[in-house]
């Protein structure tokens, strides 16, 4: 809900040491499956050691996520899952961020590899995807934040024209109850009405149901609605 816009304290936000190191382990991990993916032995067999199996990777990636997770209102999936603007940023570009690129890195392999063009060519139709792509994405998400600030503006405006209404009210009838008169509760009525309010002209006005008549009880302080009142239809 980005119409309340609710503040976490920073200890909420802070990243604890577990997460930089489950990070750092997601990070890993994520590069042993690129390199699976791309059919490059360099990232999953470092050195002469033995390669790390793609489905070691998988478990380290899915256990580190699993540690994030694991507190959802402290660290980064705080920052994820909060509904300000900043939490809204994060939701839509994070994905395109870690996916994306490698994404259109594997279309440029397989294009090399067809013979459709060479290295020279595919690393420039690499960038250029990246910058339409996220360009797309960083004008989209703009248009989403600026939505939403609108709303929260709105309804920010709307709360005040509540709370100022019913302060008036409550003037209203303090003033109310130190009159005892019908006369001058109106007038105490007219007077609060034109004072808070942008009203061009107020009054009170009385109905008799058995001879059908409105009788003018109290009228406001605007002398020329009040001219064309009194005069003769």
């Amino acid at each position: 809900d980005l119409h309340s816009f609710p503040t976490r304290r920073s200890s909420d936000l802070h990243i604890g040491p577990a997460q930089w190191l489950a990070l750092a382990v997601a990070a890993t991990a994520f590069v042993v499956i690129l390199g699976y993916t791309y059919d490059v032995s360099s990232l999953y067999r470092p050195g002469s050691s033995s390669p790390v199996a793609l489905h070691g990777a998988l478990l380290f990636l899915i256990l580190s996520l699993g540690t994030l997770v694991a507190r959802p209102h402290h660290g980064l999936i705080a920052r994820v899952l909060a509904t300000d603007a900043g939490g809204l940023l994060v939701r839509r570009l994070l994905p395109a961020a870690i996916l994306v690129p490698p994404a259109l890195g594997w279309l440029r392999l397989q294009g090399e590899q067809a013979g459709l063009y060479g290295n020279e060519l595919g690393l420039p139709l690499f960038a250029t995807a990246n910058v339409v792509v996220f360009s797309i994405l960083i004008w989209r998400t703009a248009a989403a934040v600026r939505s939403a600030d609108a709303e929260r503006r709105s309804a920010t405006e709307k709360l005040r024209t509540q709370v100022a209404r019913l302060d008036l009210l409550n003037h209203i009838t303090r003033a109310i109850g130190e009159r005892q008169d019908l006369h001058s509760i109106f007038q105490v009525v007219v007077r609060n009405l034109e004072d808070q309010l942008p009203v061009d002209f107020a009054c009170v006005a009385l109905y008799d149901h058995t001879s059908q008549e409105l009788t003018i009880e109290t009228l406001g302080r605007s002398e020329e609605h009040t001219s064309e009142l009194q005069s003769p239809i």
